[in-house]
């Protein structure tokens, strides 16, 4: 593991995960943070960013490696800590509600889960990514400065609302969090026939109904353009 020296105390963090049970905010894990002084910015904002990337680098790469019987989630500002599902459970995890699903499945997955596994993986899913690959690169620490820390807090606070938008839309359409594309464009077609204001709906609701469309259909396409640009 790519830690600072004497930067974490992993040994004390990791004693307190294995003893938490759902939620633990950011502040109360910081205390497991100290930055050399050979370290330290000067500037108080550069240097709670710094203890920040610390403590989140060291809890993305234990989310990685796993601790006994616990999964580790790393949302915005809070862990939660979940006991794994026993064998014959599924091991399917919901972002949203941070629980696992935990009915009986006679694999990883129940039969519910296991489809939208298969379709997530065929056709990409609403699930945006995560920040687990910028906290892992440590030379994002190292190439940070004052004003790049402004534009970082700004895109993180984006980033979260955007994150909230898109599971309230998917919710709005009666979708789950892992919905493919195709998947919307059909339920919205169902939509469509049952709720349209010409067959007798409501025009207020279809109204919100077509904007949680148009929200979760602009994320596909701007993910896709993303990966085509990349690839291209």
């Amino acid at each position: 593991m790519s830690y600072s020296a004497g930067a974490v105390d992993i040994s004390g963090l990791v004693h307190c995960l294995s003893f938490t049970d759902g939620r633990v905010d950011e502040i109360h894990l910081l205390r497991f943070v100290s930055l050399p002084q050979a370290d330290r910015p000067e500037s108080d904002d550069l240097r709670l960013f710094q203890e920040h990337f610390e403590l989140y680098h060291a809890l993305y790469l234990l989310a990685e490696s796993g601790l006994p019987g616990k999964y580790l989630h790393v949302g915005m500002a809070h862990v939660c800590v979940i006991p794994v599902p026993g064998e014959g459970r599924c091991a399917w995890f919901d972002e949203a509600q941070e629980r696992f699903c935990n009915r009986p499945a006679a694999g990883t997955y129940c039969a519910t889960h296991e489809t939208q596994d298969a379709a997530a993986q065929r056709e990409g899913s609403i699930r945006f990514g995560d920040m687990r690959s910028y906290y892992l690169d440590r030379r994002n620490l190292k190439r940070m400065d004052a004003s790049g820390l402004r534009l970082i807090l700004d895109g993180v606070l984006d980033a979260a609302r955007n994150h909230e938008q898109l599971f309230e839309a998917a919710q709005r359409l009666g979708l789950p969090q892992d919905a493919s594309l195709r998947r919307l464009q059909e339920r919205f077609r169902h939509l469509v026939k049952m709720e349209h204001p010409d067959v007798g709906g409501d025009p207020r609701r279809f109204s919100e109904l077509y904007e949680a469309y148009e929200l979760l259909h602009a994320h596909f396409t701007l993910k896709q353009n993303a990966t085509d640009s990349f690839f291209g």
